[in-house]
């Protein structure tokens, strides 16, 4: 255990030379100080701040600091979340005995995401703070501590609108107060900074801030970085070629992309399935459920790069536990419907995984990037893991084998 925190405390201290997301988001800090537009590309080294002006705020302990050591402290912070989301998943499947004693599903599962979980140090990326907080928000609200976790999320959502879609699942899961005080933080954050930065400034860093992320803003109407993996981007890949011209007019790609959006927002409700205002059955089902929200969300979402693939997590150790215990009870081998199940999730985990430039080649890469394979493979696990409802999990991992 502790080789292993001296291993990660020197990685974190390597990592944290390198030039990263970080920085743009310390610059932006910096520039809020001195009262500037920190949604100015030029002022945080040409790359686009797309946080909040409260997130801004916040970090001004660190960037007034070295920035160096502020950025080993978010990588240090980021490996205590990274764990603690691993905590809460396992927890609740080993809970509702879908985790056997076995963690090969857990080594296996993060084996998968090695590359997005590399990434986001690599980057200093802050993906690993929301998917904790998504998690740990939802397993407060639903633990007697519904202030805290309420809290958390409003909190969340005002620093980036990527958990928002957890507001309607509180208000669908008859949890009325949740939602309210989440909303009641979102907005009271808005506020916050004018009390720092006075009314006028603060009402124009939120006005750039909404510019910049407008989905209906004509720069986001077409998806065309070859970065960003989402249902917007592969609509728009299928209707351009590859210069990136459309060869359709761009009112037929952003009517295509709504329907896509509405579709799949319509195929959640119906992976919902419990009764509106009623309570999920269980902590199992909320767990399901909740590992098709964070899978929707992020095919949905705009903006979103290949490091936002580790909200896969909860749904892909869910499903390699369901497989294990297929491969336990031999099942696999005689059953059609688990042969299916198991080579649409090798395929699905084979076009999410291979992305890296180091293990498939820069000639592949561009192709997996141009043809947004991991869009694909996120689109691949939903019939999957609508297939695998908790009672079926639960039903093979009664049918186990003796030992």
């Amino acid at each position: 255990m502790i080789s292993a925190l001296l291993i990660i405390i020197i990685f974190c201290a390597v990592r944290a030379t390198k030039d990263t997301d970080f920085d743009v988001y310390l610059l932006a800090s910096q520039a809020l100080l001195s009262f500037e537009n920190i949604y100015n590309a030029a002022l945080t080294d040409n790359v686009q701040y797309f946080y909040s002006p409260f997130f801004a705020l916040a970090l001004v302990p660190l960037s007034i600091i070295p920035f160096y050591i502020g950025k080993l402290f978010w990588l240090l912070l980021s490996t205590f979340f990274w764990y603690r989301i691993n905590q809460i998943v396992i927890y609740e499947l080993k809970k509702r005995n879908v985790l056997t004693v076995s963690y090969w599903p857990i080594v296996i599962s993060n084996v998968i995401l090695a590359g997005f979980i590399i990434d986001n140090y690599h980057m200093i990326q802050v993906t690993f703070l929301f998917l904790w907080g998504t998690l740990e928000s939802i397993r407060l609200i639903y633990s007697n501590k519904e202030f805290r976790g309420s809290l958390l999320l409003g909190i969340l959502i005002n620093i980036k609108l990527l958990p928002l879609p957890f507001i309607p699942y509180l208000i669908y899961r008859k949890k009325f107060k949740a939602a309210f005080i989440s909303i009641c933080t979102f907005l009271a954050l808005l506020i916050l900074p004018s009390f720092f930065l006075g009314w006028k400034y603060s009402s124009f860093l939120h006005q750039q801030w909404w510019d910049t992320i407008n989905p209906a803003s004509g720069e986001h109407v077409l998806e065309t970085d070859k970065l960003v993996f989402n249902i917007q981007a592969l609509v728009t890949n299928l209707f351009t070629d590859n210069s990136g011209t459309p060869f359709v007019s761009t009112s037929i790609i952003s009517n295509v992309i709504l329907i896509s959006i509405l579709t799949l927002a319509a195929v959640t409700l119906v992976f919902l399935k419990t009764p509106l205002f009623a309570d999920p059955k269980n902590r199992l089902h909320q767990m399901w459920e909740i590992s098709f929200l964070l899978l929707v969300t992020i095919i949905i979402f705009p903006h979103q790069n290949k490091y936002a693939t580790i909200y896969l997590f909860p749904a892909i150790l869910y499903i390699i536990s369901y497989l294990s215990h297929q491969f336990r009870s031999g099942k696999i081998r005689s059953n059609i419907s688990s042969q299916v199940i198991m080579a649409t999730v090798i395929f699905s985990f084979f076009l999410i995984s291979l992305t890296g430039k180091d293990i498939i080649g820069n000639e592949l890469y561009v192709v997996f990037s141009e043809i947004k394979s991991i869009t694909i493979g996120e689109l691949l696990l939903i019939p999957v893991l609508a297939y695998l409802t908790p009672e079926r999990v639960l039903l093979s991992r009664t049918q186990l084998r003796p030992v």
